[in-house]
């Protein structure tokens, strides 16, 4: 043609008139579990992470081979023939308050294509911080959950003397918000442990998350004392067996195997995971009304 020009154009997604087939991709979950044992124990916390193949927005069909999720951070790997993993808090080292990056690898055949696809996942395990401070003769114990953005639920504060024995406590149901403050007067000069948990929804996830801190009253004030802080995470539906294990005067196998793991005050700590002594088992009880 005079003074025209053909070009000719070639739409992206389009070969031959033809629209290719949908991609290859890997969304994922996660979620918390409480593993116990037959007798009712805790043996641990997990953190279960659960994969699945996409062929763009529906699930690939007839999905076979071997999926690996990888800790990098941690040098963790398991592999297996399951689109999902658990890996433990206690026994592998994830720790409560902290986001890891999970990689996620699929090889096998979706039908009878081959496929082999991988992402990256990052996994958020709330946590939570606890404080101490004295103004004006109030003893001010608080909790702040971590890595978190959004929450509601019930808080227990607890306080605890030298010889193990309840002092005090307080407890705020319908709590909307990631901090906490419950204050405690006319404490005697001393060596104390406080323990507050939260229990409820946190980034609409339940959990059950607690941590402890310790203080020193004299008669001019009071001072936290130093020490690591490890707090726990776990599932609201099981955090009343933990109380309730501990109520039949058997403490978790985590506690005998891992004696080092006993903090001041009575309190175990094993890689996060926070299970109160003996000694608070009716008192724990009755405080969070079971």
């Amino acid at each position: 043609m005079n003074g025209e020009k053909s070009i000719e154009v070639t739409l992206p997604g389009k070969e031959d008139g033809k629209v290719p087939a949908p991609s290859y991709q890997i969304v994922a979950n996660h979620d918390f579990l409480i593993q116990g044992y037959e007798d009712g124990g805790i043996e641990d916390i997990a953190a279960k992470i659960d994969a699945e193949l996409m062929k763009g927005k529906k699930e690939a069909r007839k999905a076979k081979g071997t999926w690996t999720f990888e800790f990098p951070e941690l040098r963790l790997k398991k592999s297996g023939k399951k689109s999902q993993a658990a890996f433990s808090i206690l026994h592998e080292g994830l720790t409560p308050g902290h986001e890891y990056t999970v990689h996620i690898t699929f090889v096998g055949k979706a039908g009878k294509k081959k496929v082999k696809q991988e992402t990256d996942y990052q996994l958020i395990i709330p946590g939570m911080k606890s404080g101490y401070d004295y103004n004006s003769g109030k003893n001010i114990v608080t909790g702040e959950l971590t890595l978190a953005e959004s929450a509601e639920g019930n808080w227990v504060t607890a306080v605890f003397d030298e010889a193990i024995e309840l002092v005090d406590f307080k407890k705020a149901t319908g709590v909307k918000g990631l901090k906490h403050s419950a204050d405690f007067e006319g404490l005697k000069p001393g060596k104390y442990q406080a323990v507050t948990l939260f229990d409820g929804e946190i980034d609409g996830r339940k959990l059950v998350v607690w941590n402890e801190v310790s203080f020193d009253v004299t008669k001019n004030g009071g001072t936290p004392l130093p020490g690591d802080q490890k707090p726990s995470v776990g599932d609201p539906k099981t955090g009343k067996k933990i109380v309730k294990d501990i109520k039949g005067g058997k403490m978790p196998k985590t506690a005998v195997d891992h004696p080092a793991l006993m903090l001041y005050g009575g309190v175990i700590a094993a890689a996060g995971l926070l299970l109160f002594g003996v000694v608070y088992r009716r008192k724990w009880l009755a405080l969070l009304g079971m």
